[in-house]
Order: C-alpha cells, then structure tokens, then sequence
C-alpha cells in the first residue's frame, strides 16, 4: 500500500461523494417545482357559520394557481363551483370567498364557502398543471366510499366531472 493506492483511493471517494450530493441537488429541485398544496374541508381557524366551507392551502414556495375546486357529494360526483358558476346553475345564496384562488407564496389559503342544499362528503381542488384533481375527505367518510371515488376520479382522468 503505497501512496498511489490511497491517492487513488482519496480521489474515488471524492468523486462518489460528488455524484451523490448532485443527484440529491437534484431531486430537491425537481421536487420543489411540482405545485403542492393541502386541501381540506371546514374552515381553516374553527368558528360557527351556516356554510359549507372548503379550504386550499399552498405549500410550495412559488405561485400556484388554483383552477378548480368544488365538493364531493354523496353520489360521488364531484360538484365543481366554478363550472356550476360558468353555467349559471350556480345555487342562489350568499357565499363566503376568503382569498384568492392564485395562491403567490408558502401559507396562502384560500377558502369558499356556501349554504349546501345537499351533503357532501368530502372536497377537491386542482391547479392549472394538473391532471385530477387533489381529494380529501369527511373524518366520518367511510375508506371504502373514499376509495371509491378515488378510483372513479383516477380512471376518469380529465373528465373527473362527467
């Protein structure tokens, strides 16, 4: 064992620790472009109000914009508001909008809420670069109705709302 064995030695070892600290570099940017957020139903801080609320929170550290979102009733169809708006089948009532739905930094929240006629069982929201939309759901939903859904919105794909 010479000095060029641990040279060589020294030099491999570098080199290891550079491919492995690139990939990593790398999959930290990749991961931090995806639009990231967390959708939920209610309000974001409790408080007692007649509506049905839904809220979108952004996680990601550049804008997103939020393209659709709606609730999930207990048919399982998934009930977009601003498509029933476009149509004017939008049901009459006083709404509540907090936010807005271009969410510019980590934190932003968006949150809409009406008086429903009909129960739901859970919410959905989806960005401008997405294909389904992202789903969550009532504590008292039952998982295989979660389920359920899930695998209807992701044999659908773009047409989650037919």
């Amino acid at each position: 064992m010479d000095v060029d064995f641990w040279t060589k030695l020294a030099t491999l070892a570098g080199a290891v620790i550079a491919a492995v600290s690139g990939v990593w570099s790398l999959l930290i940017q990749l991961r931090g472009k995806r639009d990231s957020f967390k959708v939920g139903m209610d309000t974001i801080s409790p408080e007692a109000t007649p509506f049905t609320f839904l809220h979108v929170v952004s996680k990601s550290d550049h804008p997103i914009k939020i393209s659709d979102y709606g609730f999930i009733e207990e048919n399982g169809r998934l009930y977009s508001i601003p498509w029933e708006a476009e149509l004017g089948d939008y049901i009459a009532h006083s709404g509540a909008f907090r936010g807005a739905s271009f969410l510019e930094k980590r934190g932003d929240a968006f949150e809409v809420g009406y008086d429903r006629t009909r129960p739901v069982i859970g919410c959905f929201a989806m960005t401008n670069l997405e294909s389904r939309p992202t789903l969550a759901f009532r504590r008292v939903t039952p998982i295989w109705r979660r389920a359920l859904v899930r695998l209807k919105v992701w044999l659908k794909g773009d047409g989650y709302l037919g």
